[in-house]
């Protein structure tokens, strides 16, 4: 059977682990000596990923896995209670009951390249690399983000249940979403392969939890990366994009910096999402990194 968003086949089933009474699914793509974990950000799902499998499956093994919480992972019940640092902890959790017992490679964007370099950092047994792709970095944070984490802060988390409904019933404002990240967002949306995934993606989307993207929100307004990266040792690819509207771009310069061993490219001019907009030129990249 071939995956809905690009027709690439998946050499088994859905998974699922379960930890610390967290559900993960996860799904593998392909098989080889060094292994490969996708993860993806904050209000996004990981299909997010499968446009890019092909790209990656000569490398070794390819999962992509659920971010903590999100559809079609299940949290449980005390995830209201839960901090970055919780966040961290049980999502490396997930990544070592894939790793087999040795070092995997691991490949994030916007809040999952956070969490990819949170987890780098401070699992080096675990991690042999991260490629992180616009990630935030610290808060607070800004924009249209930053009024959804005031409503939840005012126990209006409930518009969030609001703007999933809406999107649910007039798919062509998801389009909306798309254009707002984008650097050129109007001809971004409208290039045909673009429009071919949103549409095949929309339908996943809407059954994230809107709960617990408020959450996320009010958590990650206080998290910070940089005191983990300042001693850290990891071998990491920070890719910034030029015009990032969601993470401003002296956000990926600045925690590059403070890596022994980061590389940083700029992807230019690109939004928040290279891997779509300048999609040949991001992979070559990270392509040529992982090596």
């Amino acid at each position: 059977m071939s995956n809905i968003l690009s027709g690439v086949p998946a050499l088994s089933n859905v998974n699922q682990i379960i930890i610390d009474g967290h559900s993960f699914t996860f799904e593998e793509f392909s098989e080889g000596k060094e292994t490969y974990i996708f993860i993806n950000g904050w209000c996004s799902i990981r299909y997010f990923w499968t446009p890019y499998i092909s790209d990656f499956s000569p490398l070794g093994k390819c999962i992509a896995l659920d971010v903590l919480g999100h559809f079609p992972s299940v949290a449980g019940s005390n995830f209201n209670e839960l901090s970055f640092e919780d966040y961290i902890k049980i999502q490396a959790k997930a990544i070592q009951a894939l790793a087999e017992n040795k070092k995997v490679n691991l490949i994030g964007h916007s809040t999952g390249g956070m969490f990819a370099l949170a987890i780098g950092a401070l699992y080096p047994n675990l991690i042999k690399k991260v490629v992180s792709i616009t990630p935030a970095v610290h808060g607070p944070l800004i924009g249209i983000i930053h009024f959804a984490k005031v409503m939840t802060d005012l126990k209006l988390d409930v518009s969030l249940e609001l703007f999933f409904t809406f999107i649910k019933n007039f798919p062509s404002l998801f389009h909306k979403w798309f254009e707002e990240a984008a650097y050129n967002g109007n001809d971004f949306v409208n290039r045909e392969d673009v429009k071919e995934f949103i549409l095949n993606y929309h339908s996943n989307f809407i059954k994230l939890d809107p709960y617990i993207m408020g959450r996320y929100l009010q958590v990650l307004h206080n998290a910070d990366l940089r005191p983990l990266m300042i001693d850290s040792n990891l071998e990491a690819l920070v890719i910034g994009a030029s015009h990032d509207p969601i993470v401003p771009v002296e956000q990926h310069r600045e925690v590059c910096s403070l890596l022994k061993n980061g590389k940083y490219y700029e992807v230019v001019p690109s939004g928040h999402i290279p891997t779509l907009e300048k999609k040949e030129e991001t992979i070559s990249v990270i392509l040529n990194y992982l090596k």
